[in-house]
């Protein structure tokens, strides 16, 4: 039996979403893929991956750009207060 293996330049599109953005990356990577990470504040599943551009299980050139959106957290907002004042209070 002889098995012929022929090259087509092309790779399957992993599911990158519900996972790290690290490990999205290098799955994404090993699969012959050029992996871009965007970071989108949100308010829950901060640090998962929860959508990429290309649709998983699509087979797509070796090479390809994936974009992926991973979860973080919304910058902290400090209470503000209002400067003091150097005036008596109005009664």
């Amino acid at each position: 039996q002889i098995v012929l293996t022929v090259a087509t330049g092309r790779s399957i599109v992993p599911t990158l979403t519900q996972r790290t953005a690290a490990a999205a990356q290098s799955e994404g990577e090993s699969a012959g893929f050029r992996v871009v990470v965007q970071e989108v504040e949100t308010e829950s599943d901060w640090g998962i991956v929860f959508d990429q551009d290309q649709p998983a299980g699509s087979a797509l050139e070796r090479g390809t750009v994936i974009n992926i959106r991973v979860a973080v957290a919304p910058p902290e907002v400090e209470p503000t207060t209002p400067p003091p004042t150097s005036e008596p209070p109005v009664v």
